[in-house]
């Protein structure tokens, strides 16, 4: 099963030469080429920001758009790694509460 909006399926049809895995890395630590990392990328803080680093701001624009709302008054959140045990080391739940000017309560999961 691939968690929703985690990127693209693992494949071993990956090559890293022609990927450019090195390339890819970048400034991140070195590893041998892995198409599970490459695939779910987002999972690692080594290498992105998190689901919620490069999802979350694609809810909140949505919800800022509808609500008419773009002044944020307060937010509280947490996460943890409780679904997905494959060895990541971001959150893979993030309950926040979002208290903005003209809108209450407005809740994001």
């Amino acid at each position: 099963m691939i968690p929703l909006g985690l990127g693209i399926s693992p494949s071993s049809r990956l090559i890293s030469r022609e990927l450019g895995w090195d390339t890819w890395l970048g400034t991140a630590p070195k590893k041998p080429f892995d198409p599970f990392l490459f695939a779910r990328w987002r999972c690692w803080k080594e290498y992105g920001t998190g689901l919620a680093g490069d999802l979350l701001v694609h809810l909140l624009s949505g919800m800022q758009l509808f609500s008419e709302s773009m002044k944020l008054q307060t937010s509280v959140g947490f996460g943890g790694i409780y679904r997905w045990k494959d060895g990541r080391n971001t959150p893979d739940v993030h309950p926040v509460l979002f208290e903005y000017a003209n809108v209450p309560g407005v809740h994001c999961a």
